[in-house]
C-alpha cells in the first residue's frame, strides 16, 4: 500500500495540529490558575483568600477561567478525572487530550487518500479520549461498589467495639485496598483541616457518584443527627449491598451475549471499510468524493450511533 502525499492536505492536519497545541495550552495554562484558586477557596471553610492574585489577574484570563471552567462542562470533567483516580487537572487532560487528537489528525491526513480525512482523525481522537475516561471511571466505581460492603462490615465491627467512625473509618485507610482506602483517606484529609464529617462525606458521594455510598452516607448522618446503633444500621446495609452486586453480577452474566453482539455490530461496518479500502481504494473512495456517496456515510454513521444507543438502553437495567 502506498502512502499518498498531498502538499494541501499536510498542511491543513499541521494547521489542525498547531491550533490543538495553542487551544491546549492556554486551557492548561488557565486551568491551573483556576483549579489552584478554588483549592484555596474551599481548604478552610469561612476564611479569607490567601492573596489577593484573582483581583490582579488581567481581564483576558478573567474571562478564560469564566467561559472555560467556569461551566458545567468543566466542573463535570473534574468530577470524572477524580471518579476515574487519575492525577490529572481538566486543563491538563484536554491538553494530552488534544495531542491524541493532533497525531490522529496528521496520521489520517498522511494516510489516507481523501481530502478531509484529518476531521476524521479528530473525530477519532475525541471519541477515544472520552470513552478512555468513562472507562476508568467506569472500572473504579464498580470496584469501589464491590469493596464497600467489606469496608462497611469492618466500620460496624470497630463501631460495636467502641471505636468513633473517624477512627473505624482511619482502618479502612490503613487495612483495605485502593480505590476505597485512597477515597476514605481523602474524606478524613478533609476532616483534619476543619470540614464537618457530614460535608466530608458529601465530597465524597459526590466524587464517586455511587448510589450504595450515598445510601451509607445518609444511614451515618442520621445516626449522628438522632443516635441509634450505628453497627446494626451499617450491617443491615452491607447486607443490601452484597445482595445488590451479586444481583449485579448476575445481570452482567445473563446480559454479556447482548453486549457483545452490539459491540460487534457497532464496529462491523468500519471495519469492513477498512479492509475493503485496503484491498480497493477506488471502490471506497467513491463515498468520500461524490456528494451523494458523503451523504450515504453521514447517514450511516448517525443511524449507528442511534443503533448503538438502542441497544444500550435495552440492555440497561435499573433495579
Amino acid at each position: 500500500m502506498t502512502i499518498a502525499f498531498n502538499y494541501s492536505d499536510f498542511a491543513l492536519a499541521l494547521a489542525i495540529a498547531g491550533g490543538c497545541l495553542i487551544v491546549g495550552y492556554i486551557i492548561w495554562w488557565v486551568g491551573d490558575r483556576a483549579i489552584i484558586r478554588a483549592r484555596k477557596r474551599r481548604a478552610v471553610v469561612g476564611s479569607q483568600p490567601a492573596d489577593s492574585d484573582e483581583s490582579e489577574d488581567k481581564a483576558l484570563f478573567n474571562w478564560l477561567d469564566n467561559v472555560v471552567f467556569g461551566h458545567y462542562w468543566a466542573r463535570g470533567l473534574m468530577v470524572k478525572l477524580e471518579r476515574a483516580g487519575l492525577n490529572l487537572r481538566p486543563s491538563e487532560f484536554v491538553a494530552l487530550a488534544s495531542g491524541v487528537c493532533l497525531v490522529l489528525a496528521l496520521l489520517f491526513g498522511l494516510m489516507l487518500k481523501f481530502s478531509g480525512s484529518q476531521f476524521i482523525g479528530l473525530l477519532v481522537g475525541i471519541i477515544v479520549s472520552w470513552a478512555y475516561l468513562q472507562n476508568k471511571c467506569a472500572r473504579r466505581l464498580a470496584a469501589f461498589n464491590g469493596q464497600l460492603p467489606d469496608a462497611l462490615t469492618l466500620i460496624s465491627s470497630a463501631v460495636r467495639h467502641g471505636a468513633a467512625f473517624e477512627r473505624a473509618a482511619a482502618l479502612v485507610q490503613e487495612e483495605m485496598p485502593a480505590p476505597i482506602s485512597e477515597e476514605f483517606g481523602r474524606m478524613l484529609a478533609d476532616t483534619e483541616v476543619g470540614i464537618p464529617l457530614e460535608d466530608a462525606l458529601a465530597r465524597m458521594v459526590d466524587r464517586m457518584g455511587s448510589y450504595d455510598l450515598e445510601l451509607s452516607a445518609i444511614a451515618v448522618v442520621v445516626n449522628r443527627q438522632l443516635g441509634g446503633s450505628l453497627s446494626e444500621v451499617l450491617d443491615n446495609i452491607s447486607g443490601v449491598i452484597r445482595d445488590r452486586v451479586r444481583l449485579d453480577r448476575e445481570v452482567s452474566a445473563l446480559t454479556v451475549e447482548g453486549r457483545m453482539s452490539g459491540v460487534i455490530l457497532f464496529i462491523l461496518p468500519f471495519v469492513l471499510a477498512g479492509l475493503i479500502y485496503v484491498l480497493n481504494p477506488a471502490y471506497v473512495k467513491v463515498l468520500f468524493t461524490d456528494p451523494v456517496g458523503l451523504r450515504f456515510v453521514a447517514g450511516a454513521i448517525v443511524l449507528q450511533i442511534v443503533g448503538g444507543f438502542i441497544i444500550r438502553n435495552i440492555l440497561k437495567i435499573d433495579y
